[in-house]
């Protein structure tokens, strides 16, 4: 038993440091595509979607909620037979405090194996021979919001027919190509996202979330049906490799307007137009809404609705600042302004080309 512990310890000791190695040395971009988008990522990610797909609910959620009050039993029994052996609260607190550091170790370790590595990729742009993002012009960003609203006012469609399931199906086909066709190796993508209590996520300041321990992909069940379809497209580019939110925001937008199927296109094109009319001055993003025709603009609303409704400035002011400093100890160095990179590679890439099809305009 000793022996055993001391191999564990060891172990852990090892993974630490290896932990610490990542954080602080810069390991070449080609080595992570190499060994890890298409190997290890590329070995692990079936496994890890099949595990998740065996329940209609969230399998992150459920294994936090049981592991959670275990944890604590267990940690209480622990405590009470080490009283009764009189052991001292100082060497309870320090056994308490090795237990902790172990199991954080093992998790951060598991992200950086199953998605965190994925942050120091090579630069997408860099991939796909894509301008940087920071460089786009006033002629492009206003000719792709003009085909982004040819888009929507082509696939609207009426809200009693919407076909939330089948555009999410659509886009899973159209990410996998993607994919196929970028690295060079197709990802099992998911069947649907998963949906997560009514207003939870949107409280939290986000629309969905991409669980990194199982890659399962979760939206939140109080979104109006056309921001399930667009949140979902980006949770399942976070599955299929693209850990960057820019990355994702890019991979999403596309493989929503390269689906076969019209909702698919409507709101990819939404989300793309609400995202890129950000990068405009208040008269002219005022210009730009009052174009949408008025069942765009009626969704757009209800989002909005959605958000004033279970937001807080409080949650805001502690949450983002969070997101942001974790996007920064990956790598990120734009922390949150990277969604809207991603919107701005959007540009660069559709102007190239890169998501037109015979159904959305190309």
């Amino acid at each position: 038993m000793k022996r055993a512990l001391k191999i564990s310890w060891y172990f852990t000791v090892a993974l630490l440091a290896a932990e610490l190695l990542w954080l602080i040395l810069p390991i070449p971009s080609q080595w992570v595509e190499w060994y890890y988008t298409s190997g290890l990522f590329a070995a692990l990610i079936t496994p890890l979607v099949a595990v998740h797909q065996l329940i209609p609910i969230s399998m992150s959620a459920l294994v936090l909620i049981i592991i959670v009050p275990c944890f604590l039993v267990l940690a209480f029994l622990g405590i009470r037979r080490a009283r009764k052996r009189e052991v001292t609260w100082r060497t309870i607190a320090w056994a308490g405090f090795q237990c902790i550091a172990v199991i954080f170790v093992l998790v951060y370790g598991w992200f950086l194996v199953t998605f965190g590595i994925g942050y120091r990729r090579e630069a997408i742009e860099s991939r796909l021979d894509l301008a940087q993002a920071d460089r786009i012009s006033r002629a492009d960003l206003d000719a792709t919001l003009d085909e982004m609203l040819a888009i929507i006012s082509a696939n609207l469609e009426n809200p009693e027919v919407r076909d939330e399931l089948g555009a999410l199906k659509s886009i899973r086909g159209a990410m996998g190509d993607l994919t196929e066709e970028w690295d060079g190796h197709r990802p099992p993508l998911p069947v649907n996202v998963k949906r997560l209590p009514a207003g939870l996520l949107v409280f939290l300041g986000a629309y969905g979330v991409n669980s990194p321990y199982f890659m399962e992909p979760h939206v939140d069940a109080a979104l109006p049906s056309h921001a399930v379809v667009s949140t979902g497209a980006h949770e399942f580019a976070h599955v299929a490799g693209f850990s960057g939110e820019a990355d994702a925001t890019l991979a999403g937008l596309l493989a929503g307007l390269r689906a076969d199927h019209r909702y698919a296109r409507y709101a990819s094109a939404l989300a793309a137009y609400a995202n890129l009319c950000a990068e405009l001055g208040p008269d002219d993003q005022r210009t730009r809404f009052d174009a949408l025709p008025a069942e765009a603009l009626n969704d757009l609303r209800a989002e909005a609705n959605i958000y004033q409704k279970f937001t807080r400035d409080v949650t805001r002011s502690v949450f983002q600042p969070m997101f942001h400093s974790y996007l920064v100890t990956q790598g990120v160095d734009e922390g949150i302004e990277d969604y809207s990179r991603g919107s701005r590679m959007f540009v660069n890439a559709w102007r190239k080309g890169l998501g037109k099809t015979t159904d959305n305009g190309g």
